[in-house]
């Protein structure tokens, strides 16, 4: 059966500003064949790393991939490889989809200092919201699932739906 590439995923949030979180709900990231290539090998140069010493838990790049957003009216039209919606989606697993939901600009929070950690078992991304010192990061994304972000592009594909 051949599968549609997942071309973004969905993770969940955290804020060091409790009262900021309903603000940055989410976190949406493009997935290209390339740049899941380019995570998965930084992974296996963390656990090359981490054999050689065991003090080295991740890597940390300034990456402008992501883009944080709240929730808003337009999510309750997305639908994930499952067929969920974002909110019924359990806490905690990412919403893999097929397509750009095409949320519009005003739903996403401005940040800056981005980054991406990896470490050789999951990866997570950071920013700080613009003008504060409030810090998001998304809920850490398993090896296993990037894999299988991977293996739903064709050999030769390498764009977004």
């Amino acid at each position: 059966m051949n599968k549609p590439p997942i071309t973004h995923i969905m993770l969940d949030t955290s804020c060091t500003n409790e009262y900021l979180e309903s603000n940055v709900d989410y976190c949406l990231i493009p997935m290209t064949l390339e740049y899941v290539r380019d995570i998965l090998r930084y992974m296996d140069i963390v656990a090359r790393m981490y054999k050689k010493d065991d003090s080295i838990y991740n890597i940390e790049q300034w990456d402008c991939h992501a883009r944080y957003l709240c929730y808003n009216d337009k999510m309750e039209t997305v639908q994930d490889i499952r067929g969920n919606h974002p909110c019924d989606v359990p806490g905690g697993e990412p919403i893999l989809l097929t397509a750009d939901p095409e949320f519009v600009e005003t739903v996403f929070t401005r940040v800056e200092c981005q980054t991406i950690q990896i470490s050789n078992l999951e990866v997570w991304w950071t920013a700080y919201v613009k003008h504060t010192n409030d810090r998001v990061e998304t809920m850490h994304l398993p090896k296993k699932v990037l894999l299988e972000i991977q293996q739903r592009f064709k050999p030769n594909e390498n764009h977004l739906a």
